[in-house]
């Protein structure tokens, strides 16, 4: 039976046949050159079964005495080296994520300060040295008053001014300073 699991690879399912033998799929044979007189082993890992093709060389240093370690510690040789290759890919994956949002950060610093438009220098120029009510301020300009306020609040809080408004007088001043 062959099927495919959840991510899609496609799966070989075999039965135990008298005497728990089992007969490796076509397929799998083909795929790993897989002849007689290969060695398997069969490792278990926890609720798995891993089944791994066991090298000439490896056999040879078993039948020698020379093996430096058995195939469970190969395996676990390699899954270390693979967590420790997936912690490194995500500390610079973060650490660049980091650096990017910095980079961000100045890009957006280094923007050009507001500079003075046209309404900004006639509602400065009518101030200088009066005290106007937004009114007055239209009349001298040609702005709106919805404009006017909007300026008014440009200048104060983007372009260093101090204009004050006086709710008494219903009037705006320029200060020095």
């Amino acid at each position: 039976m062959n099927g495919k699991n959840k991510n899609g690879k496609i799966i070989e399912i075999v039965q135990l046949a008298s005497k728990n033998r089992m007969t490796i799929p076509k397929k799998i044979r083909d795929f790993y050159h897989l002849k007689k007189g290969n060695y398997v082993a069969f490792i278990r890992n926890g609720d798995d079964i891993i089944f791994s093709l066991l090298s000439e060389k490896y056999i040879e240093g078993c039948i020698e005495g020379n093996a430096e370690t058995d195939k469970m510690e190969q395996l676990k040789k390699e899954k270390q080296r693979r967590e420790l290759v997936d912690t490194t890919v995500k500390e610079y994956v973060s650490k660049f994520i980091e650096l990017e949002t910095v980079v961000n950060e100045l890009e957006k610093s280094k923007k050009e300060p507001p500079k003075k438009n046209s309404s900004h220098l006639k509602i400065l120029q009518v101030l200088n040295d009066n005290s106007l009510t937004g009114m007055e301020i239209a009349e001298l300009t040609g702005l709106s008053y919805d404009g006017i306020r909007g300026r008014i609040s440009e200048l104060n809080n983007k372009l260093g001014y101090k204009i004050e408004y006086d709710e008494k007088n219903k009037t705006y001043a320029l200060k020095q300073g």
